[in-house]
């Protein structure tokens, strides 16, 4: 089944993450935030601008990926004097045969490190804006398409500014994510010295992906569901990144696109099935700040695009859930006959009770009678469930279901503060079941007795 495929390359996939994460932290310590977020723009197919200090392992943790992944890798060292022939490569004349013949640059491989990109001429910063954005060069009239996978990692000093030319916004707008490593802890720092008192670490990685491995995590990222409130959500946040106070150039669509793919990717390691707001949440300042501009007065008032994003986030309103009953997700609306079994620890007898939906089996209030307090009474119900747990139905299913929060659901009563079952759905924060323990109840959102999907 489709489901099942598609399950199957998920759960490889976060294995193939597991794997290319453990080996970058052998040799980073006390990045594992960094780590995650460099894979996710791995995963989604975009580049990752690295920008901190001097000696914060910037170039470290972009060679430890090359060395992890069984891929083509090169690194260029920007300097003033670079020239674009440098990186797309030159045609060189042969006399023997008195033609011209075209010898590819670095650029050609699978992962370009781009180390202290600030320090070249902005000519040359921008012999990466074609490959960077189309995945191809356009050389002597030529159009060269790059590899499948084409990654880049470039690294800036933000703290230097002799000698450096600062990315034009149509560079910096073709990054999907820019962040920082920032200082690692004393006992994180103590350990690198321990690891690095007879060598290098890195010296010691060896590759634990191949390209058809990074190939199929790319593709089961593209594959997690992005529901359509969370895409509404999601391009608010960036509409109001045009609008905020302050700011003379918001994100542009791309930042949207590059959002949603980052997310997509984290929802991925995490291994949901869809997009949550909490991977919007947590990858929005670092997809979309370097993309804003702020207007002299702004910036001279101490304003940053971190903290216009981090506004944004504070007062838009987040979606319940990245469920939804849109085109990629369909609701269960049939009602499906379902046999409940159970026992109960009860002092009474049991009895039915009506109520809105009908007559339902229900174990009655403790009357403190002639049974014992260790009395079992078994009891059958036979209900209809007008949602059934999407957990259940989904392998069978090539759409993802919708999931209502007052589902039926067979749950046993407490004893002594601990639940001796537990619900087969998921229970969203704030819309637990009300009344006694073990009780139902009723939905009257929905019409004819059948509660709305949310």
């Amino acid at each position: 089944m489709r489901v099942d495929k598609s399950q199957s390359e998920s759960k490889t996939a976060r294995e193939i993450y597991r794997r290319i994460f453990a080996s970058i932290e052998t040799v980073m310590h006390g990045q594992s935030t960094a780590i995650r977020k460099l894979l996710a723009a791995f995963a989604a197919g975009g580049h990752v601008l690295l920008e901190d200090c001097p000696g914060t392992g910037k170039t470290t943790l972009a060679k430890a990926l090359a060395l992890s992944v069984s891929a083509e890798f090169k690194r260029i060292q920007f300097t003033p004097d670079l020239l674009p022939s440098d990186i797309l490569g030159v045609s060189i004349f042969d006399r023997n045969d008195k033609q011209f013949h075209f010898h590819k640059g670095p650029i050609f491989a699978n992962i370009l490190l781009a180390d202290e990109i600030n320090r070249a001429s902005p000519r040359t910063q921008s012999a990466l804006l074609e490959a960077m954005g189309e995945s191809q060069v356009s050389i002597d009239g030529e159009l060269y398409r790059l590899k499948d996978l084409f990654f880049v990692i470039a690294t800036q000093n933000p703290v230097e500014s002799r000698g450096t030319y600062p990315l034009p916004e149509a560079q910096m707008d073709r990054f999907f994510l820019q962040f920082s490593l920032g200082y690692i802890s004393i006992e994180e720092e103590v350990a690198v010295l321990t690891d690095q008192a007879s060598g290098h670490p890195i010296e010691t990685v060896v590759a634990c992906a191949s390209l058809e491995d990074v190939v199929l995590l790319k593709r089961a990222a593209q594959g997690v569901r992005v529901s359509h409130e969370v895409k509404e959500y999601l391009v608010r946040i960036v509409n109001a990144t045009r609008e905020a106070e302050g700011v003379e150039l918001g994100s542009s669509p791309r930042g949207s696109l590059a959002l949603m793919k980052i997310a997509q990717a984290l929802a991925l390691f995490d291994g949901q099935a869809f997009v949550a707001p909490e991977q919007i949440r947590e990858i929005a300042a670092e997809a979309l700040a370097h993309r804003i501009a702020m207007d002299p007065q702004a910036r001279f008032a101490g304003r940053t695009p971190g903290n216009v994003v981090a506004e944004i986030l504070k007062t838009l309103p987040a979606p319940a859930s990245g469920w939804s009953d849109d085109d990629d997700a369909t609701a269960v609306l049939h009602p499906f006959p379902v046999l409940f079994f159970f026992q109960e620890r009860v002092s009474g007898p049991l009895h039915a009770r009506r109520n809105a939906g009908g007559r339902r089996c229900r174990a009655g209030r403790h009357h403190r009678r002639r049974y014992a307090p260790d009395r079992r009474l078994p009891g059958v119900c036979l209900s209809f469930v007008p949602f059934v747990p999407v957990d259940f139905w989904q392998p069978f299913f090539s759409k993802p279901l919708c999931c209502h929060p007052y589902s039926a659901a067979v749950r046993h009563r407490r004893k002594d503060g601990e639940l001796r079952g537990r619900d087969p759905e998921p229970v969203r924060p704030g819309t637990e079941r009300a009344g006694r323990p073990g009780g139902f109840r009723e939905c009257s959102a929905g019409t004819g007795g059948v509660p709305a999907c949310p």
